[in-house]
């Protein structure tokens, strides 16, 4: 388990995915009730995402108004999101929708993330920009 989810995780971040695209399925798939792996899935969203924030704060790469603005929109979304999902719940007493919006939602991803990523490349291409070497591991160096 430890290898797998070590190998998982390096995939995730390779990808630039988030955690819960794994971690779902593998909760689901053990036996997990549909709730409870998709309550840990946000508490780990909501740790990474806090400490990644936390970094670029620290490092001063945040634009602070957009960022309010980006957290108003998301907090927005999230309540009514759960509302919504709570509602479908009670009402077809399945909680079983939750998996169904986890795999719609995790399909998506496996749909848009390579979009995006061939178009990025792409355009890395047509301004002669190579797309097999690294960049700096430390671009925060010059400011240092």
């Amino acid at each position: 388990m430890i290898l797998f989810g070590s190998f998982c995780g390096g995939v995730v971040g390779a990808l630039g995915l988030g955690g819960s695209v794994v971690f779902n399925p593998v909760m689901l798939g053990l036996g997990v009730r549909p709730r409870v792996a998709s309550a840990t899935s946000m508490y780990i969203t909501l740790f990474g995402a806090c400490s990644r924030t936390l970094v670029f704060l620290t490092m001063g790469d945040v634009n602070l108004p957009y960022a309010g603005m980006l957290g108003l929109c998301g907090m927005c979304g999230i309540i009514g999101g759960l509302t919504l999902i709570k509602k479908l719940i009670a009402k077809y007493e399945r909680p079983s929708i939750i998996v169904f919006v986890l795999a719609v939602i995790l399909g998506i991803s496996a749909i848009m993330v390579p979009i995006f990523n061939v178009k990025n490349m792409l355009e890395h291409v047509k301004e002669h920009i190579s797309i097999t070497s690294f960049g700096s591991l430390c671009p925060h160096a010059a400011k240092i």
